[in-house]
């Protein structure tokens, strides 16, 4: 999924320890097909390719948050499969037509969803301070652009170039002066080795080919001390019943929902590139060659209306 919206109120269990930094050992605590590697943003520069002129509301939308399969059971997954059947042979006939549906189904607001998400990206957003160049990975339609650092010059990267003039819409919006948008992929940034304060990267892990590629990619673009900030959705525990539902149902929601998996390890992948083995409860972790120095916070918590999209997880790294 690409980012969820900041704005809105509500109460996301475990939220409020997102900024307390649960510690990982050390610590105290987008996804597109090509880009070229270049600086980050500037005011003025070219986007990545239009699309559709998007209504206000559309600009305000979440790009991949649809939540379409978020309460299925049998039934739902048995009625998906008529829509899956023909989004599938869309996708393979003509992918321009099927990235122009992805962007415009998941660019709809969520509401409930939002609301109890906001408590932890807000936290999430705070721990980016005064950065001064953001990347904002699987920007979709820009809404996490409320609560981008003020005077920040922002790079909205995505494989979708159908979310263009939605991202540019949500960032003039938000009073984002200095926003780009570039068509890339979060394996390979269009972007200058540590070259960038802060990546920022919500619902986006569960779509990339790579997630652990596209995790040590932050790293690259980040000068040392900079941080990703990531708030993402992953596998429920082994055993459950939501997870069992979780894999049934992922190719579904891949062919809804842009591609999202909803039974990936995502948290894992997050520990493991700041060197930290093994589950957030784990008493021991053992130290590998990280790409980030340490977990300034970390935190797995149940947002509400995400249904087969749970539980979370929140973190900011810190580069080395």
């Amino acid at each position: 999924m690409r980012g969820g919206h900041g704005a809105g109120a509500g109460a996301g269990r475990g939220a409020g320890r997102v900024a307390g930094g649960a510690g990982a050992a050390g610590g105290a605590g987008g996804r597109g097909r090509g880009g070229r590697r270049g600086r980050p943003a500037r005011a003025g520069d070219g986007g990545g390719g239009g699309g559709p002129g998007p209504a206000a509301e559309e600009g305000r939308g979440g790009g991949r948050r649809a939540l379409l399969l978020a309460g299925a059971g049998a039934a739902g997954a048995a009625g998906a499969a008529a829509p899956c059947a023909c989004l599938a042979c869309l996708r393979g006939a003509c992918p321009p037509l099927y990235d122009a549906y992805a962007a415009a189904v998941l660019s709809a607001p969520a509401g409930a969803y939002e609301a109890s998400v906001a408590p932890a990206k807000a936290a999430l957003f705070e721990r980016l301070g005064a950065a001064r160049r953001v990347v904002d990975v699987g920007v979709g339609a820009a809404p996490n652009a409320p609560l981008y650092p003020a005077g920040a010059a922002v790079l909205g990267v995505d494989s979708n170039r159908y979310m263009a003039a939605r991202a540019r819409a949500s960032a003039a919006e938000a009073g984002c002066r200095e926003f780009e948008f570039r068509a890339g992929t979060a394996e390979r940034l269009p972007v200058a080795d540590s070259s960038v304060d802060a990546v920022v990267m919500t619902l986006v892990l569960c779509s990339v080919s790579d997630p652990a590629a596209a995790i040590a990619e932050a790293a690259r673009v980040l000068r040392t001390g900079g941080r990703l900030v990531a708030l993402e959705h992953q596998a429920a525990p082994p055993g459950t019943a939501l997870a069992a539902a979780q894999r049934a149902l992922a190719p579904a929601q891949a062919l809804i929902a842009g591609g999202c998996d909803p039974a990936r390890r995502t948290g894992a992948a997050l520990l493991a590139a700041a060197g930290a083995a093994g589950s957030p409860g784990g008493a021991a972790r053992e130290r590998r060659a990280p790409a980030f120095a340490r977990v300034d916070a970390y935190d797995e918590f149940a947002a509400e209306g995400a249904g087969l999209l749970s539980p979370h997880v929140a973190a900011v790294l810190v580069k080395s």
